[in-house]
């Protein structure tokens, strides 16, 4: 990242999954959350097969690097990791859109979670995750 300049991350989201609207393009964001419940019937350690973190970026300069963990906020255990993405940012002050899937996070325990945003090795923001049993 070496003279580049990190964007500013205008917000971060957690859901299903993001798709392109057919119709101009817009990304489309499908079941936004902020809890996990682990469903009925399912015990712990919960494996979630997807986890979709969407983001806003805009301001950067230059090529610059993206990761996502996922860390239990109690122990600062890394629980997922996305695979590291890179950008070039090209046009001064355009929104980015970055769409990055993590696939089998494991879940150990209930208890708050952080999806935590990094940019060049800085952390640009998390977003809290409580991780629930069923009908808690």
């Amino acid at each position: 990242m070496a003279g580049a300049l990190p964007p500013v991350l205008k917000g971060v989201y957690v859901c299903d999954d993001v798709v392109g609207n057919p119709v101009g393009g817009k990304p489309m964001i499908v079941n936004l959350w902020n809890t996990l419940r682990v469903p009925a019937g399912a015990s712990l350690p919960y494996t979630l097969p997807k986890l979709c973190v969407f983001a806003m970026l805009r301001g950067g300069r230059g090529r610059v690097t993206f990761r996502i963990e996922v860390v239990r906020f109690d122990t600062g255990h890394r629980v997922g990791q996305a695979r590291f993405f890179d950008h070039n940012f090209v046009t001064p002050n355009a929104t980015v859109y970055g769409r990055f899937m993590l696939e089998g996070v494991t879940f150990p325990a209930t208890g708050l979670y952080t999806v935590d945003f990094y940019c060049g090795g800085q952390l640009l923001d998390d977003h809290p995750i409580p991780v629930l049993a069923s009908g808690g």
